[in-house]
This record gives structure tokens, C-alpha cells and sequence, in this order.
């Protein structure tokens, strides 16, 4: 690792042996789940970072995990749009290299910085040494060290100048990339618009429709009502109308029994009157014939009386 080069100690290179630093945390990948509902229960392994990646992420707040790389597989969701996993994909990736850049740009300040230290520092070291002992070893040994660390520097800023090339060459893309992007937003946008408005104008449609068919089907229950009141009607008239003649009927049949009754008495009155006429005149007949019967009767006798007192004179 280029950045822990400049004055590492044994000790400190032992514990840095499982350290990362940025360029090697922006290469790692996620793991992809294919199951979308077993990712809340995935525990993210916390990344180790080297001092000055470390303390780069630190000051801007960055979360290293956030540098990773995510398949696109891995944004997928139930019944989540491809166009929406699309966008939420470059989004992330968007996001992840402007971190690396941000935290990038943080490495080599303090990278250059530690540098600067170190240079100074070994200035000093170099001057005091001359000035106790001019012909001591230590100034041999010293000047190759400083050769040593100069070579290591000059590495460390040619790394991070091809760093920053890279950077600048990933940038460019990025650009193109973004406008890319935005351009396929501003497509996916429009089609979502499009789609949007085309569901509201099938809800519209759909709704009045709907409120065609109710008012339709008031209609009919309307006109159903009125159907089953005027049959209601026609039917209470019709019982009123029989009901009616049914009276009339009685009331006739009544008039015309009274009528017969009448006549009936009438009739027997007359009968009881010719009987009785008939009674009279019999009565009269027989008692006229009795009469003469009578009167016949006491003529023979009289005229017998006659004859016997006619024989007797004789």
C-alpha cells in the first residue's frame, strides 16, 4: 500500500496487514442476494481501513461500505419497475464515485502533508547530526535513508499522480455517464408521465363509465318503480272498478229479490182475495140453494097439508 509506505514501523505494517485502503474498498463487491426478503437480515461486515483512508472517510463523514460496489441485481425488488432499479442503480453508482472522489482528494492532502513532515523532520535530524560529529557514520547512513525516503516519496507522488489521471479519466465518463443519464431520466420521465396520464384518462374513463352505468341502472330502477306503482294502480282501479260492479251486482240482485217479494205478496194477496171471493160466492151458492131447498120443501109440505086436509073434508 503506497500511502503506508513512508515511514511504517514493523509493528504498525503487522496490524495494517488486513487494512484496506480506498482503492481496494471501492473494487469489492457487495454480495448479491437473490432472495430480496432475506437482505434486511444480512449483517454488513464492518471494512478496515488503513490509517490515512481511514481518517479521509472520517472527516467527511463517509461510510465505507458505501464504496463497494452493488450488482444490479441487487436493487431489485417485489414488484419494483426495471426502469425505477435502473435509476436507482446509477444513482448509487453516481453517489459511490463521488465519495471516492471526495474521500480521494482528503487522502492526498494528507498524504502531501505527512510528506512535508516527514522531509522537515528529517532536515533537522540531518543538521543536528552535523553539527556534534561532521565525520560520524551517522551522516553516511542518514543521507541514505533521506535518499531512501526522497526515492519513496517521489513514488508515492507519482502513484498518486496517475491516481489522480485516473481519476480525472473516470470523471470524464462519469460526466458522460450523467448525461447520459440524465437524458434516459428525462426518457423514463416522460414515459412515466405518458403512462400516468394514461391511467388517469382510463380511472376517467373508468369513472364515467361507472356513473354511465349507475345512472343507467337508476334509471331502469326508476322506471321499474314507476312500471310496478302505475301496475299497483291499474290493479287498485281494477279492484275498485270490481268491487263496484260486484255492487252494483248485489245492489240489482237485492232490488230485483225486493221486487219479486213484492210482486210475490202482491200475488198471494190477490189469490187470498180470489179465494175468499171464491168462499163467498160458495157460501152464497150453497146457502141460496139451501134456501131454495128449504122453500121447496116446506112447499111440498104445504101442499101435502093440503091434499091431506082436502081428503080429510071429503
Amino acid at each position: 500500500m503506497a500511502e503506508e509506505s513512508v515511514q511504517s514501523s514493523p509493528s504498525a505494517s503487522t496490524s495494517n496487514a488486513n487494512a484496506l485502503n480506498l482503492d481496494q474498498v471501492f473494487g469489492l463487491k457487495v454480495p448479491t442476494i437473490t432472495n430480496p426478503y432475506a437482505r434486511s437480515s444480512l449483517k454488513t461486515k464492518r471494512i478496515k481501513l488503513t490509517p490515512l483512508s481511514k481518517k479521509a472517510c472520517l472527516i467527511h463523514g463517509i461510510e465505507p461500505t458505501a464504496l463497494r460496489e452493488r450488482e444490479y441485481a441487487s436493487f431489485a425488488q417485489p414488484g419494483l419497475d426495471p426502469e425505477i432499479q435502473t435509476m436507482k442503480f446509477e444513482a448509487y453508482n453516481r453517489t459511490r464515485e463521488k465519495l471516492m472522489e471526495l474521500a480521494s482528494n482528503e487522502r492526498s492532502k494528507l498524504l502531501v502533508a505527512r510528506g512535508s513532515a516527514n522531509t522537515s523532520v528529517l532536515n533537522d535530524s540531518i543538521s543536528t547530526n552535523d553539527s556534534v560529529s561532521m565525520m560520524s557514520k551517522t551522516t553516511s547512513s542518514s543521507s541514505a535513508l533521506y535518499r531512501k525516503e526522497q526515492r519513496e516519496a517521489s513514488t508515492v507522488i507519482e502513484n498518486e499522480k496517475r491516481r489522480l489521471e485516473k481519476m480525472a479519466n473516470r470523471q470524464k465518463k462519469e460526466l458522460l455517464r450523467m448525461l447520459e443519464f440524465e437524458a434516459k431520466s428525462q426518457k423514463i420521465m416522460e414515459k412515466m408521465r405518458r403512462k400516468t396520464e394514461e391511467q388517469e384518462r382510463k380511472e376517467m374513463q373508468r369513472k364515467k363509465e361507472k356513473r354511465k352505468r349507475d345512472l343507467q341502472a337508476a334509471e331502469e330502477a326508476r322506471l321499474r318503480e314507476l312500471r310496478k306503482k302505475a301496475e299497483e294502480d291499474a290493479l287498485t282501479e281494477l279492484q275498485r272498478v270490481q268491487m263496484q260492479e260486484q255492487f252494483e251486482r248485489d245492489r240489482k240482485i237485492e232490488q230485483e229479490m225486493e221486487m219479486r217479494e213484492k210482486e210475490a205478496k202482491k200475488i198471494a194477496r190477490r189469490e187470498e182475495e180470489l179465494r175468499a171471493k171464491k168462499q163467498e160466492q160458495h157460501r152464497l151458492i150453497t146457502q141460496h140453494r139451501s134456501e131454495q131447498q128449504r122453500q121447496e120443501i116446506e112447499e111440498k109440505m104445504k101442499k101435502r097439508d093440503e091434499k091431506e086436509r082436502e081428503r080429510e073434508a071429503k
